[in-house]
């Protein structure tokens, strides 16, 4: 006969010890899966978006005053789980606006369906395109187990004033929450972009665009699906003339979006 076998109460508290331990020395470091999962049939998960938006403009002194030309525009996103095969999912996304939501309302948008695997990559879209991005309710997630500080970036076409870039979206894992977020798997978002676009126009004017982008979000992932977002966008142009005379002029936006799921998890 073995020492365990000779002193069984020592085995079975082992497993209390060994929690104890993991609890003192910092388990929260333990890799985490993030993972979506959808069950066809289930009802529809709706989310909310609430949108502030407008333009920055700045006094002789250099204080910034936000221009609103949308505040508290809101809208819902129904996403329902249709079908499931070879690992993806057929999601149906259907916005619709909600009554009293603030002016610069969001207008009126047909849905569309998407083919997404567990990790939020997107195979197939049909039909139009919900505003804003999908990308907002469902970012994708990294194929790997993360620990807190660890980050994946995606490509994704981004807006920069009236053009588009490709622009990486960098994710980091910062870990569980606290408070109100203590359910929540904490992840942040980082864009940022700067370009200067020299050229130059017909009798010799050259010209410089800069363009500076950058959004931050902050995003509670529970443990199927996002829980709730919040995402800030800046972006600032400006056009320097040099010729016969010098010519600078300066535009400055910014959007707001909070998204959250309307049920509990």
């Amino acid at each position: 006969m073995n020492r365990t076998s000779r002193n069984p109460r020592r085995t079975r508290t082992l497993p209390l010890i060994c929690l104890a331990a993991c609890a003192a020395s910092g388990c929260a470091r333990v890799p985490q899966d993030l993972s979506y999962r959808f069950r066809p049939g289930e009802p529809p998960a709706t989310y909310r978006f609430e949108i502030t938006a407008g333009r920055i403009e700045t006094d002789a002194n250099g204080n910034e005053k936000e221009v609103l030309t949308k505040k508290n525009a809101a809208y819902f996103l129904a996403v329902e789980p249709l079908r499931r095969r070879d690992g993806k999912t057929w999601l149906k996304l259907e916005p619709r606006k909600a009554p009293g939501a603030g002016f610069g309302a969001v207008p009126e948008t047909t849905g569309e369906t998407v083919v997404m695997d567990d990790k939020g990559r997107i195979a197939e879209r049909f039909g139009g395109r919900s505003p804003f991005g999908v990308e907002l309710v469902f970012p994708e997630l990294p194929r790997r187990r993360v620990k807190p500080g660890d980050s994946w970036s995606v490509k994704r076409v981004t807006k920069v004033g009236v053009s588009e870039r490709e622009l990486p979206w960098r994710y980091t894992y910062e870990g569980k929450g606290r408070g109100d977020s203590r359910n929540c798997r904490l992840i942040t978002l980082a864009v940022r972009h700067e370009e200067d676009v020299p050229s130059t126009l017909p009798r010799g004017v050259r010209i410089s665009i800069q363009a500076r982008h950058r959004v931050d979000g902050e995003l509670c992932f529970g443990t199927s699906r996002l829980m709730r977002a919040r995402y800030s966008e800046r972006t600032d142009i400006t056009l320097s003339a040099a010729g016969g005379e010098q010519l600078s002029m300066k535009r400055a936006t910014f959007q707001r979006c909070a998204v959250e799921w309307t049920e509990k998890d």
